[in-house]
């Protein structure tokens, strides 16, 4: 058995003591969500200092004193930086010097740099992260300020933290009267944060600023930085974990202060660091992603390296906000599986695909930031959350007759499919067309206690089929009108794979040259692989795998072999 298996077979054989150990667990977030509550920073505590090329010494003000004057030499209608610090540390630290120097050095912006030291330096981490809140408030004050006086335009503002002190300018970007241009989290702090996602914008999210951007470089299983994906891009330099290039292996505030030195680098030689899309660093490494959409990382990034789209909310949705929507088309709505975001390869390839060979509507489901949570049962539990919160958009846009059930398609891989599952179950304004689940995760949606509308089910959509091409992973039992099990349902691996998680990919992968490559993934409807193997299934019903399967087609388990390479699909010899 590979290492893969034993840990998917460990989480299940332990599961009555898990059980109990989540709820543990979940009593202690909400001990520390508490203890993040504001404890309301003084002014004082709070010291900003303005910088240009004509006062590269600094001029010190608070909160309380500011009355303009402090901003002697003001730039009008150029950048203003804005930049802080983490936990342990102060305005003195080279996570703020080295990138203040940078800039004056080559920029002649406006710039302020934000000292929270006496908060910032209390041993016990869980009271720094505290005040976290209270500090971001207050930059947020001044910012408003220099907003209200004319001094600044809300697209100019640029907000840049360190650790701890990505979530205070987190904060602040929260509580400004306008979207701050830009946000910059530089191995923004993982510890209590990750644990916590609050729905009330007390930490770094992409919901901070018109364009957000993390640079990861401690994360991991006891790292110091943010495992999950926070901003519109997320740069990974070395896969993002500790131990960073030339720093040792105990020495992990090396690999912490990695973000902002290659943030420095970047100021000075903006074509340094040049980053590809990809699913994972593994992929990355292999050199899968080589043909993907490049982005330089740190100062140079911008909004146009993010893929297009519009932004969606279920309670605000309307046509206004979806530009150039088409009547009357299918609607392909797509999302991701656990440790996965809308910007990886699933989501990406999907939508790119359709976008090539159809003029469809597509919408996207990130939901990233809640999947990249390393305690992988959790995930039962918020693909409902998910699937929740998708049925309510469904519901909007059917009850603003901006498109019809009949004419929706929820597509979603591994828990992802779960959680269009609970989508199309929770729908009140009719039930979708099709749901169609990519190897739709097994572990722990399998359990006894778990109620069938917490997972995919055939009673979800009018018509629901799934692409099965893992068994350990993935479900080994029926679960949609159709199942194709390409390869059989008793493979270790499918063809051209070393591992599990190849395996696990192709059921997208699988999907998305059938949207390339129409008709070439034919299946026979059979009893069982052995069956269908040995030729016994060839005069019985057939249909084709992937996105071209009809929603009318007999109910059952359909079987078919496949390429080891791109293009996948072998047409009739299958």
């Amino acid at each position: 058995m590979t290492a893969e298996a034993n840990v998917f077979g460990n989480i299940v054989s332990g599961m009555n003591t898990v059980t109990n150990g989540v709820e543990n667990a979940v009593e202690k977030v909400e001990e520390a969500a508490e203890s993040l509550t504001d404890t309301s920073v003084e002014d004082k505590e709070v010291i900003f200092k303005y910088f240009n090329k004509d006062h590269r010494e600094g001029i010190p003000f608070n909160i309380q004193e500011f009355n303009g004057s402090q901003l002697k030499g003001w730039r009008e209608n150029v950048l203003l930086k804005v930049i802080t610090h983490g936990w342990l540390c102060s305005a003195q630290c080279p996570s703020v010097v080295l990138i203040k120097d940078a800039y004056l050095e080559k920029y002649d912006f406006n710039l302020i740099t934000v000292d929270w030291s006496n908060p910032a330096n209390n041993n016990i981490y869980e009271i720094s992260a505290s005040e976290t809140e209270g500090v971001g408030k207050i930059v947020a004050r001044l910012l408003n300020d220099l907003e209200k006086r004319s001094l600044v335009t809300w697209e100019n503002v640029n907000l840049l933290g360190h650790s701890l002190g990505g979530h205070v300018m987190g904060v602040a970007g929260a509580n400004t009267k306008g979207k701050v241009g830009r946000l910059i989290g530089l191995d923004v702090a993982g510890p209590i944060f990750d644990d916590i996602r609050r729905p009330d914008a007390r930490a770094f999210d992409s919901t901070d600023g018109a364009f957000v951007e993390a640079i990861h470089t401690a994360a991991g299983l006891f790292g110091l930085g943010s495992n999950l994906s926070l901003g519109h891009s997320d740069f990974f330099p070395n896969g993002g974990i500790h131990p960073q290039p030339g720093c040792s292996d105990i020495d992990i505030i090396c690999s912490h202060a990695r973000s902002y030195e290659f943030f420095a680098e970047s100021i000075r030689n903006p074509n340094a660091f040049v980053g590809k899309l990809c699913e994972n660093w593994i992929k990355f490494d292999n050199g899968d992603c080589n043909d993907n959409a490049s982005a330089l990382m740190g100062d140079p990034t911008t909004k146009t390296d993010v893929p297009k789209g519009v932004v969606l909310d279920s309670e605000t949705v309307n046509e206004n906000a979806l530009t150039g929507w088409r009547k009357g088309v299918l609607l392909k709505m797509i999302t991701h599986g656990w440790l996965a975001s809308a910007s990886m390869e699933m989501v990406q390839t999907t939508k790119d695909a359709y976008l090539q060979m159809h003029d469809y509507n597509i919408i996207t489901v990130d939901w990233g930031k809640s999947a990249m949570h390393s305690f992988y049962l959790i995930m039962i539990h918020r693909a409902k959350i998910v699937g929740i919160e998708i049925s309510k958009l469904i519901d909007k846009l059917v009850d603003q007759h901006i498109v019809t059930s009949d004419q929706i398609h929820l597509i979603g891989h591994s828990v992802g499919a779960h959680a269009m599952g609970v989508a199309g179950h929770f729908a009140k304004s009719g039930k979708v067309a099709r749901i169609t689940g990519l190897d739709a995760a097994k572990q722990g949606f399998d359990l006894p206690f778990q109620k069938k509308r917490n997972r995919l089910t055939p009673s979800d959509a009018t018509f629901v089929d799934c692409i099965h091409t893992t068994t350990s992973i993935g479900y080994d039992e029926s679960l949609g009108d159709v199942d194709f099990w390409p390869n059989g349902e008793r493979y270790l691996y499918q063809p051209g794979c070393k591992g599990l998680i190849c395996s696990h990919a192709r059921a997208y992968e699988f999907f998305v040259d059938s949207i390339l490559h129409p008709h070439t993934y034919l299946a026979h409807k059979c009893k069982n692989w052995g069956k269908y193997d040995d030729g016994k299934c060839a005069q019985e019903p057939t249909l084709y795998m992937g996105d071209e399967t009809p929603t009318n087609a007999i109910h059952g388990d359909y079987f078919l072999h496949t390429s080891d390479k791109p293009p996948y699909g072998l047409g009739n010899n299958g």
